[in-house]
């Protein structure tokens, strides 16, 4: 009886519909009656190449009619409470309450990304927000001291154009002048953010929101432009105190006093209405550079924004392309029978599955593809970031430290007319080199950065599990 029983389900489990489908059901074993012992009294199932005539065989009955399907062969002779039947039907997809069912992507299930608990949503802010503190402050502010410095020593015979040299001249002024020395102007730094905050939303208040901070993601055109009168507003507002903290990032610590904690904002106004302080008669009045730099700031920020969205569309375009792969590898696609006169044997398109949702997916793109935004933006804006800086400091009788060996310091002196004269002087007397003074100190910076930005993709993977 034993080896009978074992005979009946090999026979019955690699039949013809074993390998003609490419996939076996839940179940291949069709019983026919609950009490049937033996194999002599069973009917075996084949599928013909073509669907239209399903036959017994083993001495059974022939159904000739091509309209019968196999909803019609099930009916006849097997119990309605047999789960292994039930499971082969909810295989191929047939429907015991409809018999004109046909497939369709609703009938699939909707997989709906988790969220997130509270507590991962609280980690991921953390992250995020010691990551911008620590990669676009802390770390970056140090190697900007020293990009602008090497930017406004026309006369250094080192360029700085790639990051080895320049960590040389960082150690030799950490050791001669301490560890607070490429953190001068920190101060005013913060002050100009303030500002900058402060001012963009007086602006949208006082406007009653016609001049928006954000735009959405499907702006309009007019939104858009009143965003960048805004932006160019805050620029214009931020432009003279952002020239105080140049001079204060770029001076010597051993020939001036550390600047006082509201100095930024009184040299502020001194520099806006050419007042206070002794001027020299090489300082280029603020009239004169309040164009230029807004325009920088503006095209930075544009720039910015479009390569991020640009980038942030390739990635989410490409997590959902290889989404799409996975599931044509991995997703069953088993044929489903329709009925109908003559009846059909399709294969179910995919199901259209959203990829799964983690703190990973969603917060690690924005972050990447601002940072590579951010870095794009500033090379192709660094020419006219040097001449700008340039500007800011010609006639303000500053002494910078000595650029090319980390000791010492040096006077800086220029006599530029306006930024078109100071580019073309820059070119003709130092190359186009010249315009790319202290690159490698923005190399530095900005593989700082990615530094920590790796640690933040550690930290995000770990709270998503």
């Amino acid at each position: 009886m034993r080896s009978s029983e074992r005979r009946r389900k090999k026979e019955l489990s690699h039949g013809p519909s074993y390998n003609r489908l490419h996939g076996a059901p839940p179940s291949a074993r069709l019983r026919s009656s609950t009490s049937s012992p033996t194999i002599s009294n069973r009917h075996r199932v084949r599928f013909d190449d073509g669907p239209q005539e399903v036959h017994t065989i083993d001495g059974a009955s022939q159904f000739s009619k091509p309209a019968r399907t196999i909803r019609n062969f099930f009916d006849q002779g097997v119990p309605s409470n047999d789960v292994e039947l039930e499971d082969v039907m909810r295989h191929y997809g047939i429907n015991e309450a409809n018999d004109n069912h046909t497939f369709s992507y609703s009938d699939r299930p909707h997989v709906t990304p988790t969220p997130s608990n509270e507590h991962n949503q609280r980690l991921a802010s953390v992250a995020i927000s010691v990551s911008s503190g620590v990669g676009n402050f802390l770390l970056a502010f140090p190697c900007q001291v020293l990009r602008r410095q090497c930017q406004i020593n026309h006369i250094g015979k080192k360029y700085h154009l790639t990051p080895f040299t320049i960590i040389s001249v960082a150690a030799n002024l950490q050791r001669a002048q301490g560890f607070s020395c490429l953190w001068k102007g920190i101060g005013s730094r913060l002050w100009i953010n303030v500002i900058e905050i402060g001012s963009e939303s007086l602006i949208s208040e006082l406007s009653s929101g016609k001049l928006p901070r954000e735009v959405g993601s499907n702006p309009t055109i007019r939104s858009l432009s009143s965003h960048l009168l805004l932006k160019l507003i805050s620029s214009a507002i931020v432009a003279p105190f952002f020239s105080v903290h140049l001079v204060e990032s770029v001076q010597s610590e051993i020939t001036s006093e550390a600047p006082g904690i509201f100095s930024c904002i009184a040299e502020g106004f001194c520099r806006l209405f050419g007042v206070g302080r002794i001027q020299s008669p090489l300082l280029v009045p603020f009239r004169r550079l309040i164009i230029p730099t807004v325009l920088h700031s503006l095209l930075r920020y544009m720039l910015s924004s479009v390569i991020q969205q640009l980038i942030l569309y390739l990635m989410r375009m490409y997590a959902k392309r290889q989404h799409e792969l996975r599931l044509t590898r991995l997703q069953p696609r088993s044929p489903v029978f329709h009925t109908g006169d003559p009846p059909t044997l399709v294969t179910p398109p995919l199901t259209p599955v959203d990829p799964p949702s983690s703190l990973l997916t969603v917060h690690y793109p924005e972050l990447l593809s601002g940072f590579l935004a951010d870095m794009i933006a500033d090379v192709i804006l660094y020419p006219m970031e040097t001449v700008l800086h340039r500007l800011h400091i010609q006639g303000t009788r500053s002494i910078i430290d000595n650029t090319d060996t980390g000791r010492g310091f040096m006077p800086v002196s220029s006599r530029h007319e306006g930024f078109f004269d100071c580019w073309s002087t820059t070119v003709s007397n130092e190359g186009y080199t010249g315009l790319y003074r202290g690159f490698g100190a923005m190399t530095l910076q900005y593989t700082l950065r990615y530094a920590v930005l790796r640690l933040t993709k550690l930290v995000l993977e770990i709270g998503s599990g």
